[in-house]
């Protein structure tokens, strides 16, 4: 009696894990499935026609995601919620050195940032200014240049007042003789404000030291140009122009004298000399013609 027990227990487990035949829920299940099973294929068409009507782009990326989560290669990362971790700024924003972007609010705090500390630069220099102004006014041209040159050193390299030390130290180097740094300082400063008529008259005076009378002649007549009034300017180009076209006459006589002994050299290798040729201009057209002579 317990073997039947048993076999009919079995029997009866077996044939409810085989689905019993007139169980209500067990034929709704078999037509659900059923009808996943014939209606799928056609409702993922309708789906794709759907789409493609609806004008939805699909575009294969290189490698698809897997279901934990990797990252499609050549495509944005997703976040959890399915949002794209690509910088999506838009044109004309900024991101700082971490890659976020920087609002207009942050700009603005660091554009004034950096004016205060340009600021700051600038009173330092004025500092060191006028700490060189009284030495320079006591004859310490010396101490003065250093002072100077840390003003030099401290503002922006483009701000204007940068200009006045530079034409400042240039005057300590002026009386210090050191010519060719005067015109170097001026020059820099002119680069920064080419009206500033006091650096043009100091390297005015350096050229002219170092014998460079046509350059100096040209900052001579830039300043008489820009202030006709500065007469100590008119008068030294006044007393500079004749001496220059003078060292302007002298330099192409020597010229001429050089190219003259080059000339002899070759000929001589020939028993002729430039003195064998006379040129002789005509005085209707101006041309000269080149006649020889034994």
């Amino acid at each position: 009696q317990t073997e039947r027990s048993c076999s009919h227990f079995a029997m009866v487990v077996i044939e409810d894990f085989d689905e019993p035949p007139n169980d209500p829920a067990t034929t709704l299940q078999r037509e659900k499935v059923s009808l996943n099973e014939e209606d799928f294929e056609d409702a993922r068409s309708d789906l794709s026609d759907s789409l493609v009507s609806a004008g939805e782009p699909h575009e294969a990326t290189a490698e698809e995601p897997s279901s934990h989560g990797t990252q499609v290669v050549g495509g944005p990362a997703e976040n959890q919620d399915g949002s794209s971790s690509k910088n999506n700024t838009g044109d004309g924003e900024k991101l700082n050195c971490a890659g976020s972007k920087v609002s207009t609010g942050e700009e603005q705090q660091q554009s004034k940032e950096d004016g205060r500390l340009d600021e700051e630069r600038v009173g330092e220099a004025e500092a060191f200014k006028a700490e060189g102004n009284q030495l320079y006014s006591s004859g310490q041209f010396e101490e003065a240049e250093e002072k100077y040159t840390c003003a030099v050193n401290t503002v922006p390299s483009e701000h204007p007042h940068r200009a006045i030390y530079l034409a400042n130290r240039a005057a300590c180097r002026l009386q210090a003789e050191q010519y060719d740094l005067v015109i170097e300082d001026c020059t820099e400063c002119l680069e920064i404000n080419p009206t500033y008529t006091k650096a043009l008259l100091r390297r005015a005076q350096a050229y002219e030291k170092t014998d460079k009378l046509e350059y100096a002649c040209e900052d001579l007549q830039k300043v008489v140009e820009m202030d006709p009034s500065n007469l100590a300017a008119a008068k030294s180009h006044a007393r500079l122009e004749p001496l220059m076209k003078e060292q302007r006459d002298k330099m192409k006589d020597e010229m001429i004298g050089k190219l003259k002994d080059l000339g002899n050299s070759l000929l001589g290798n020939f028993g002729l000399s430039l003195d064998n040729f006379q040129a002789k201009q005509d005085p209707s057209t101006g041309s000269y013609s080149i006649n020889f002579q034994q």
